[in-house]
């Protein structure tokens, strides 16, 4: 079966037809439709440094900027004004920042892996993990003001890693608590017995350092 044309599978696609009737109307297979649309996504050139979800609103805004705007040429108010208001919408998608999916999450978890925990440190490890959660959620799948907001969450996920000993702060107040080196360039360990993160988390737990 032949591949469909890439540019009438993406202008169905963004005229939000379903992959199964691009199809349909283009004859070939779903995943030669999908490919299709793929490869015209790739081929734009609306905004290269976009992801493609971005991509293909600006391809509709773009199309419906088209078909209105002959009207708002020969003086159509109506017409003008949502001209001027899909240029408004293409700006504003524009300047808005590259979401990032999963990204705080995926450190948190790289943080994790480099520090000693024990059984007592998972209630805190899984509230730490679900706001690195929420906050990831809210920057992939809400509108900027609710990924803004998500980001008040940030304090609490910090509070979570100096709990933890993960902040640079928590590791400088470890670093302060063992002793220099002898003469010979041997570490002396303290007279109560050797320091080691989780006994310095337990002395240190809650204590805001």
């Amino acid at each position: 079966m032949p591949a469909p044309d890439a540019k009438k599978a993406f202008a169905l696609f963004r005229a939000a037809v379903p992959y199964e009737q691009i199809a349909t109307q283009l004859s070939c297979t779903v995943a030669q439709a999908k490919t299709a649309v793929q490869k015209a996504i790739a081929a734009s050139t609306v905004a290269l440094d976009q992801t493609a979800a971005r991509i293909v609103d600006l391809e509709r805004i773009d199309a419906l900027h088209r078909a209105h705007w002959q009207k708002a040429i020969n003086g159509d108010a109506a017409a003008t004004d949502r001209v001027v208001k899909l240029m408004q919408e293409r700006q504003r998608l524009l300047g808005e920042p590259t979401r990032v999916k999963d990204a705080i999450t995926d450190a948190f978890e790289k943080t994790l892996a480099e520090i000693n925990t024990e059984a007592a440190d998972e209630a805190l490890i899984a509230s730490c993990r679900q706001v690195a959660r929420q906050i990831d959620h809210a920057v992939a799948n809400g509108t900027s003001l609710e990924a803004t907001k998500a980001l008040y969450l940030l304090p609490h996920l910090w509070n979570g890693l100096r709990e933890l000993g993960a902040t640079p702060a928590a590791r400088a107040a470890l670093n302060a608590s063992i002793p220099p080196p002898n003469p010979e360039g041997a570490v002396e360990p303290p007279k109560e017995g050797p320091v080691d993160l989780d006994d310095w988390k337990n002395r240190n737990r809650g204590s805001g350092g």
